[in-house]
Parts: C-alpha cells; structure tokens; sequence
C-alpha cells in the first residue's frame, strides 16, 4: 500500500544521512513484514554503500550491480547482470543508474508491476535534471502505483580511497572496469594496460582477492565493493581513452569505443561514432538507445562547436522520434524544430511531418495543419508524390479534430488515390493510422478496430515494438467501444506490457483511458474511476497536454457514481483546461455535453434547446459517437419529464444504456 505523501515527493527536500538512514531502516522493515519496496536514492556519487550494511538478514542480498557510464548503450546489460529474469525474493540494488540502459529500466518497471513479492529494491542514481531523469519518474510512478515508494537523499562517503593510493595498474584496471558494462577481457586489459596477460591476470587476482574487482570467464568486472576507490577527472580521462584504443584495435562496438571517447575528453573522435551508432540503433528499432545515443552525440558536437549541418538534423529528429512516443512533447517539440531547420530535402519532410504530429499530440490541430502545409508544399517540390498522399491522410485527420468533416473526407480520398499509383509500405502504414484515427474520432468503432488490428500486425517490422503498444492500446479502446472486453483486456495487457520495455508513456495513458471507457461502458463505475485517477496520476507526471482528457473521463466516472458535486468540478476543470479557439474545439463541445447532463443531474434547468443544437453540431461534423450517446440523454430526459418538462429530477434514476464512450 502507497505510503504518506511526504514521503513520495518528485524532489525529496536535503536531509542528512542519519535522516535518510532512518527512511530506509522503515522501508526494509515493512519489506520483513511483508510489503515490496521500492528505494529512490540520490548521491553525489551514485553509491548504495551506506544502505548495504542496512539491509535486515530475514532480505537477502538477491544482487547489487554498479551500472558502467557507458551502459545505456548494452542493451539489456543490467538487467542480466541483476539476474532479473531469475530473481524470486529479497532485494536487488542498482548504484549509478542514470547509466542503467532502457530496456533494462523497463524491465525493473515490469519487476515492480508483476514481479515476486515481497521485495527491496534500491536504486541509486547520481543527482539528474530534466530529460536525463525522467525514466526516474517512470520508475516511481510503477512504484507508486504497485508498492511502496521511498525517496532519499544521502551524503557522501567519508571513507573514500583516493585512486593514487593504489598500484597504478591496479587502479587503473578498476576505473576501467566502471567504464564499460560486461567484463573486460585479459587481451583488451593487456592493451591499454601494456602489461603482458600473466602480469594482468596478476594484478586482477590481487583486487579480486582485496573484493575490489569481480571475476567471471569473460574477464574482469566492476563490483559495488570498489566505489570507495575514487579517481580524478584526469585518471577517468586518460584510462577511457587507453581502453578506446584497446577496444578499437579489437574491433569493438562503435557505441562503446564512442562512449568512451565521449568519457575521455574527445567530442570530436566521440561524435562520428556515435551519430553512426544512433542511426544503427534506430535500423533495429531500438528507439531508447537510439535516443540515448544520439542525446550523447549532440553532447559531444556542442563540445566541438558543432551547431549546423544535416548530420545534427538527424540526431534531433532520432530524439524528437522516440521523445513524441514517450509521450513528451514539449521535449520532442523543440528536438524537431531544431531538426526541421537543419535537414533539406525528404529528410526536412519527414521531420515537419514529424513536427505536425507532436502538435496535434499537444491538442493544437491549428499549428498541425499549418506545419503539414509546409510538408506538402515540400513534398510537391521535390515531386515525391508518395510522401505527398500520406501527408494529405494526416491533413484529413487534423481537419476532421477542427471540425471539418468535408474536407477531411476530400483529402482523405484525394490521399488514398496518390497511394493505390505509388506508395511504400511506411507511407501506406502512415497513411492507415491517420485513417483509423478519423474512424475512431467519430466513433466508427468497428471500422477503428479493423483498422488499427491491421496497423498492429504491420507495426512491429516496420516502426518496432513502442509502435506496436501504440497501436494495441488504441486498439484496445476500439474493441470495448464494439463490445469485445475479452479482446481489449488481452490486448492492454500487451500494450502495457511493450511500453514499459520500450520506455514509453503514451500507451499506458492510453491503456488507462480504455479501461476508463470499457468499464463506464459494462457499468463498473468504481473499476471506471480508479482507471480514470491512474489516467490522471499520468498526465500530471508525464502528459499534460491530455489533462482535459483524463479528468472528463474521471468526470464520467463520478457522474456514474452519482457523485454530482465532484463530477461538475471535475467537468469544469475539464473545460478550464482546454485550448482556447479551435484548437479545443472537438474536446470543447464533449464537455459541454458531460456538463449539460451533470448540471441537470444536481437539479438545474434541462437545456433542451442548447443539447439539440449541440448534437446537431456533433452530427454535421460527424462525431457520432459522441452525437449519439447526447441523443440518448435528451431520450431519457424526455421520458422522464414529458415534452414539457423542464427538469431533470436529481435524484430520478436509471441510467443510459448508452455506453458514454470518450474519444481522445
């Protein structure tokens, strides 16, 4: 069960040590009574040293593994080395993880929703900001949601050991060992150590006797035991740039020989490295450490003075790519403008389209259509006649969201004859989920579904698996909206599932949004509301351009529930929220209609002539779904009171049979 507030702020206030100690000595108490715990523990240099020796007998010690500042490019390469997969109880402790890899972070995600209980789970992390810490927030949010959460923060050790203290050999083996994820072998540690292999097997088994270095067939690793062992910047710096060298020679991974070079001192080495080692990332869909890369890329090119060329473009456009699937728009918002400024030709394309995208994501359709109409004009430009249909699909969709039903149908039917002469597989897949999305927008749940199943099966080859949890979350909300619950549950398990491998947001929102919907629609309102708060919890974490969303859903919710009074404030937050204009058009109006029927609900006066003209309004756009559910509470209210009536009795019940399905 989720603990006091005070104890789960984003930003734990500045404590001492005894007063973090304290924290931790209560969080493994509750794991011997029972409870899972999850630790969230800052220090300036990442290490879970002081916490160690606090862990009670009754919670083994499962595995503790010290991320190495190159790790986000292994992909999985914690999580081995946590033994995740083969974890049953007691704690796991992971030091330096602002280095851990994604999919390692997704797969700790996952441990804390449906692992083994109970369990401790310590994480400690170097102090972050910004874009670096949000897998944190990640992390807490699963925390939050299916244990128990603690945040501290610790002081520095007073027992560190200077680095020169040491053997020179052998400190520089240990510094080495921090830097790379996986042992390092006696070959490559004979290289950048110049030592023959007998004098490197001499030196490794002297600290692994000392318990400074682990040991494994592959070679020698890092262990948490050595981070007393504290080395200078300038040591850092020179082994990073030995053991490059050594790994070059060997053939090694560009991502690791450039984040090694990065670690050296080296941006311009580093830079070559890892653009192409982001782009091979991207090939292979493995958008988290794509992204990383690329983020550490952009780090190295603003340590050169690097700040125009085709080349930046790109990395911008790999983090604006996987930033929008996260679910952060803002973030991914500025990575495409600055993309969008530096690529030419198709490239300039894509990331407009991209662009586009992140702002209709943002519930501005306005400035998406704007921004497509540089795409298109771009497009017919450079006679890519192709690109130009799956533009005019994502023009139809941003058309239909401001209430232009005609001409979203027109460019809709203008895209798909560009399409059937000369389309490749991305731009026919591109162009299907914009048509999807008009289906579901107007409430053609069946059609949604057909269409999004199909999306599904192709997502995974063509845009990888966060594509394919997009894709099944939407799903997901078109199968309750057809009446198949069974479907949907499966398929929101596979959603969530994928998001938390792949680091993204948007579809556990989403997933959350159709358990809202598929529980309103089946009559379990309090299943309903809990969905609609944990929709909620997400956007004021990580989305909140969907806030109007989550609380008309959670006003639904209370309306069902017969709770009026915070049903009409949750509705009125709703509508405070919503773009001005025509940007907020569509959410506009479905509020409108959720407020008439609560207000009449809490005894006001039934506005008959304002909800016929307002379904009227959602019929001429083509909002069906919406126009019908409003339809059927004019119905009933007309039942109810007469054609003369002018009241809906508050306490009058009986429900609508109609199933009140929201359309994000």
């Amino acid at each position: 069960m989720p603990i006091e507030d005070s104890e789960v702020a984003a930003t734990p206030p500045p404590e001492t040590n005894e007063g973090g100690r304290a924290k931790f000595l209560n969080a493994a108490a509750r794991v011997s009574a029972g409870e899972s715990v999850v630790v969230i523990a800052e220090k300036d240099d990442g290490s879970a040293s002081q916490l160690i020796e606090l862990i009670p007998e009754e919670v083994a010690l499962s595995s503790r593994v010290e991320c190495a500042s190159t790790g986000r490019t292994a992909v999985g390469g914690v999580a081995q080395d946590l033994g995740i997969d083969e974890f049953q109880s007691g704690a796991l402790v992971l030091e330096n993880a602002q280095w851990a890899d994604p999919t390692s972070l997704g797969r700790l995600q996952r441990l804390v929703r449906d692992g083994p209980r109970p369990f401790l789970l310590v994480v400690v992390h170097r102090p972050l900001s910004g874009v670096d810490g949000w897998w944190l927030d990640q992390l807490a949010g699963v925390a939050r949601r299916h244990a128990t959460l603690v945040e501290i923060t610790l002081e520095a050790d007073e027992t560190a050991v200077p680095a020169g203290l040491l053997d020179p050999r052998a400190a520089d083996l240990i510094v080495a060992t921090r830097l790379v994820t996986g042992p390092i072998s006696v070959p490559i540690a004979s290289r950048f150590l110049e030592l023959s292999e007998a004098e490197v097997l001499e030196v490794g088994e002297g600290l692994v006797e000392q318990g400074l270095l682990g040991q494994a067939r592959g070679g020698y690793l890092s262990v948490p035991e050595s981070s007393n062992v504290v080395a200078g910047e300038t040591r850092i710096g020179y082994v990073a740039d030995r053991l490059a060298n050594a790994m070059e020679e060997a053939g090694g991974v560009l991502a690791v020989i450039g984040g090694l070079r990065l670690s050296a001192g080296e941006p311009a080495e580093a830079f070559p490295l890892l653009v192409e080692a982001a782009k091979d990332a991207e090939r292979r869909h493995a958008t988290g450490e794509a992204f990383h890369l690329a983020e550490a890329a952009l780090q190295a090119a603003e340590n050169i003075g690097l700040t125009d060329g085709e080349e930046l473009g790109d990395l911008h456009l790999i983090c604006g790519r996987f930033l929008r699937s996260a679910g952060r728009t803002e973030w991914a918002a500025a990575h495409l403008e600055k993309a969008t400024s530096r690529l030419e030709g198709l490239a300039r394309v894509e990331a407009l389209s991209f662009a586009a995208a992140v702002a209709d994501d943002g519930q501005h359709p306005q400035e998406a259509e704007r921004i497509v109409s540089i795409a298109e004009w771009e497009a017919i430009r450079l006679g890519e006649s192709a690109k130009l249909g799956s533009l005019l699909a994502f023009r139809a969709r941003v058309l239909n969201r401001i209430g232009f039903a005609k001409e979203a149908d027109a460019a809709l039917s203008k895209s798909q004859a560009i399409l059937e002469e000369t389309a490749s597989p991305s731009q026919l897949f591109d162009a299907t989920v914009n048509k999807a999305w008009i289906h579901f927008d107007r409430g053609e749940a069946s059609l949604s579904e057909a269409e999004f199943t199909h999306l599904r099966d192709q997502a995974g080859p063509l845009e990888g698996d966060a594509s394919v949890a997009d894709k099944e979350a939407w799903r997901a909300r078109a199968l309750f909206a057809s009446g198949h619950p069974a479907d949907a549950l499966e398929a929101i398990r596979v959603a969530e599932e994928l998001a938390v491998r792949e680091e993204v947001e948007a579809p556990l929102f989403l997933a959350q949004l159709a358990l809202t919907e598929g529980n309103l629609a089946f009559g379990r309102y309090d299943e309903a509301l809990k969905a609609a708060e944990r929709a909620l919890d997400l956007v004021e974490r990580e989305l909140p351009a969907w806030e109007n969303m989550a609380r008309s859903h959670r006003a639904s919710a209370y309306l069902r529930l017969g709770r009026i009074n915070e049903a009409h404030e949750e509705i009125a937050a709703a509508l405070e929220v919503t773009p001005p204009g025509s940007n907020g058009w569509r959410w506009r109006i479905r509020c409108q209609a959720l407020q008439m029927e609560i207000a009449t609900k809490a005894g006001e006066r039934w506005p008959a002539r304002e909800a016929e003209d307002l379904a009227d309004l959602m019929l001429q756009s083509r909002l069906y779904g919406w126009a019908a559910e409003l339809l059927s509470v004019i119905a009933e209210h007309g039942k109810r009171n007469g054609v003369g009536g002018t009241h809906w009795s508050p306490d009058g019940g009986g429900e609508s049979s109609s199933s009140r399905l929201s359309v994000a």
